[in-house]
């Protein structure tokens, strides 16, 4: 089963902190910074671990002020890789 790919934005200054606390949940997400300026990042998440995700995004939320967004069109994603893979 292919990872789930999730778009976010948060504060720019969060971004090495969401990181490190997302690496002390045991591979629940990686994540990527698209544009570290304006805060977007990508996460790669194993399906079986979103609803853990979730509830560590949901606490985070306030804080890092993360909200999900599309896709942006101007940034290369892993997304766009998989795309092209037959």
């Amino acid at each position: 089963m292919k990872d789930l790919i999730r778009f976010f934005q948060l504060a720019p200054e969060k971004i090495a902190e969401l990181v490190f606390i997302l690496e002390g949940e045991d591979g629940v997400a990686v994540v990527r910074t698209l544009d570290p300026d304006r805060g977007i990042i990508e996460m790669l998440i194993a399906p079986a671990l979103e609803p853990d995700l979730n509830l560590i995004l949901q606490g985070l939320g306030p804080e890092f002020g993360i909200r999900e967004i599309p896709k942006p069109r101007d940034l290369v994603s892993i997304a766009d890789e998989q795309d092209r893979q037959p």
